[in-house]
């Protein structure tokens, strides 16, 4: 969290330091990686998938999707009253 009390994403690593001698303890090193940017590139590409640049509608892929999401979810639940409409 910021000094702003914002969230950011943070990808944390921690790796153990083995000691060499019998006398010495195992130490830990650990560090972070803001990683905000990357996240907003990801969002960026995921909506450029889906969404038609011009118009900013869903795509075919994006449409599908949601169709099959759809269907799978009645099947689970034992609905067979699901309707297709093709425009």
């Amino acid at each position: 969290m910021t000094e702003e009390g914002k969230l950011i994403n943070i990808l944390w690593t921690t790796n153990l330091l083995n000691s060499i001698g019998d006398d010495q303890k195992d130490s830990f090193i650990t560090f972070g990686i803001d990683i905000e940017e990357r996240k907003r590139y990801e969002e960026k590409v995921e909506y450029m998938a889906f969404y038609d640049a011009l118009t900013g509608l869903a795509n075919r892929i994006k449409f599908e999707n949601e169709i099959n999401k759809h269907l799978q979810f009645d099947r689970m639940e034992g609905d067979s009253s699901s309707t297709l409409i093709f425009i």
